[in-house]
């Protein structure tokens, strides 16, 4: 989780522990979350903040570091409202 620590080395011990899991676990398939810690009331306030542009170099980082790593969905959001709600779930848009 982004902004517990130093992000940037975070993201670089990511990357080295992606590298290591796809050499050694190659039949397997990963995929990479990002989520970073926001203040919020009563909470623990992060150590490390990451604005909207370190998330994104970092998102951009993992795309040049693995050339698998998918970054879009080319789904309509009706389509992905369809499968939110097909799984039980309910699709909530927030701006």
């Amino acid at each position: 989780m982004l902004r517990l620590d130093d992000w940037g080395l975070d993201a670089l011990l990511l990357g080295h522990h992606l590298a290591y899991s796809e050499n050694h676990y190659w039949r397997s398939q990963y995929s990479l979350s990002l989520p970073r810690l926001r203040p919020c009331t009563g909470g623990i306030e992060p150590t490390s903040p990451i604005s909207d542009k370190g998330l994104v170099q970092v998102i951009c980082a993992f795309r040049l570091f693995n050339e698998q790593l998918e970054i879009s969905d080319e789904r309509s959001v009706v389509q992905v409202t369809e499968a939110i709600e097909n799984s039980g779930h309910t699709a909530v848009f927030k701006d």
